[in-house]
């Protein structure tokens, strides 16, 4: 997913009359994630899901600190990677697979790149010898 800046999943908003609601920001970035998904269903599959954020280098950055930062000596602190990775999951439920609970293996990693970028690896576990 080119060009899509990673947003972290956002605390759950209340509205006056109290109803609990999801900021339409947010609600446009996972139906960017959920559409732009063009793998197979896994349904309820045992899978390992790898994840990689990569962020635009700051325009602010040094020529030195831009090419630390592309050289993987520098890396992205800004956002937690728990929420960042929460937001994906969320929106590849009942897409990539039935429920994010078939999840047994993750793994997650920022990085600064040229552009903004999510790469999302799915894998079946099943028939890998994994007894869960």
């Amino acid at each position: 997913m080119e060009n899509l800046v990673a947003l972290s999943k956002p605390r759950p908003r209340f509205s006056r009359t109290g109803r609990v609601f999801t900021p339409p920001k947010y609600q446009d970035y996972e139906s960017h994630i959920g559409l732009s998904y063009k793998g197979r269903f896994f349904g309820e599959e045992f899978i390992k899901v790898s994840i990689l954020f990569e962020f635009q280098v700051p325009k602010s950055y040094s020529k030195k600190k831009r090419s630390e930062a592309l050289n993987g000596i520098l890396r992205p602190t800004s956002k937690d990677t728990d929420n960042l990775v929460k937001g994906v999951t969320d929106a590849l439920n009942g897409i990539a697979w039935k429920d994010d609970r078939y999840i047994y293996v993750l793994q997650a990693e920022k990085k600064y790149s040229e552009v903004n970028r999510i790469t999302v690896i799915i894998e079946s576990m099943e028939g890998l010898g994994w007894k869960i």
